[in-house]
This record gives C-alpha cells, structure tokens and sequence, in this order.
C-alpha cells in the first residue's frame, strides 16, 4: 500500500472511529425519539405529566467503554502485524 506502520494504523484507527462516530450519532438521535415517543404513549394513558430525563453519566460511560474497544481492537492486531515479517504476512504465517 505504500504506508509505513505507524501510517496503516492511523487509516484503520480513523476508518473505525469514523464507524462508531457515526454510529453513536445515530444511535443516540433515534433512541432519544423513540423514548420520547414510547414515554409520551405510556404517560398519556396513566395521566401523569410528561417529562424526559436523559442518561447522560450512562451515555458517557458506555460511549467511553466503546472508544477504548474500538482502539484496543485495532492497536493490539495491528501492532502484531507489524512486528512480523512481510513475508511470513504474504504466505498467511501470521498469527495475531
């Protein structure tokens, strides 16, 4: 590819957190709807008034628990790769 080490490890590292990024995004923007919809369903039929409390302190740590996943996952392999020969990489010698 024409990288060095350290170079293949940013693009991966990138690639992921591009993925989870945009998965958090996401993730976070429907659930908060479809809460706010199954909150106001339930609320309406028990007549209480409606209010939405967030998890913020649970959203933090579970986006934190996802980040240091997503960077362990890649880092360990990779820095195993890259200690290893790019012959015994080629005939598939490699185990990580």
């Amino acid at each position: 590819m024409g990288l060095t080490g350290g170079q293949g490890l940013k693009v991966l590292l990138y690639e992921q957190f591009a993925v989870v990024s945009s998965a958090i995004i996401l993730g976070c923007g429907i659930g908060a709807i479809v809460s706010c919809f199954a909150i106001a369903n339930m609320f309406t039929f028990a007549d209480f008034p409606f209010k939405i409390v967030f998890p913020y302190r649970l959203t933090g740590i579970l986006i934190s628990i996802v980040v240091l996943t997503t960077y362990n996952a890649i880092v360990t392999p990779i820095k195993g790769v890259n200690k290893a020969k790019i012959s015994r990489i080629l005939k598939g010698q490699v185990e990580v």
